[in-house]
């Protein structure tokens, strides 16, 4: 026979569906050997293999482990939207790992923790002469040519030495 459970602030249906008061809380854990089906809550939702983790008025989502946190995706792109619209993904392309911003002629700036820049990569669609700005002291002892020939070296003394020029 099925077994129907009624609590004070939830109840379990003969179909397998818990029900839970409006305002109820609990602590502690919920668990079961294995889920089937759909499953709706006001931040967690469970839709055909999709699970959705959201705030349904106000708040932020915090993910906060003693150990690590890895996100794991096989189909190789994490996206980070804001609203609806993409702004950046993290791609797998054969081994190579690719850093994309989804807002034409717009930079990627590295900051510090106060807000200043340290390191900005320019958008060719943007800027005509985009390149990479350092707004400090670039520590290097060499640059190559894309073959891996030395274009110019950096002594410990300070000397640089740069190789002959070359069209490239």
């Amino acid at each position: 026979d099925d077994v129907v459970i009624v609590g004070h602030n939830f109840s379990v249906t003969a179909a397998g569906v818990m029900n839970v008061a409006s305002g109820a809380s609990f602590s502690g854990a919920l668990t079961a050997p294995s889920f089937n089906g759909a499953m709706v809550s006001s931040s967690l939702t469970q839709d055909g293999g999709h699970v959705t983790v959201s705030t349904t008025t106000t708040g932020n989502i915090i993910l906060d482990a003693v150990d690590d946190i890895d996100i794991d995706a096989d189909g190789d792109n994490i996206n980070l939207k804001y609203g609806a619209a993409g702004q950046l993904s993290i791609s797998n392309n054969a081994g190579e790992i690719i850093f994309k911003n989804h807002t034409d002629a717009k930079n990627f700036v590295f900051q510090d923790d106060n807000g200043i820049a340290a390191l900005t990569i320019e958008d060719a669609a943007a800027l005509p002469d985009a390149g990479i700005v350092v707004p400090g002291e670039v520590k290097t002892t060499k640059l190559s040519y894309k073959d891996g020939t030395d274009a110019l070296t950096v002594g410990s003394d300070g000397t640089v030495t740069f190789a002959a020029l070359r069209a490239t």
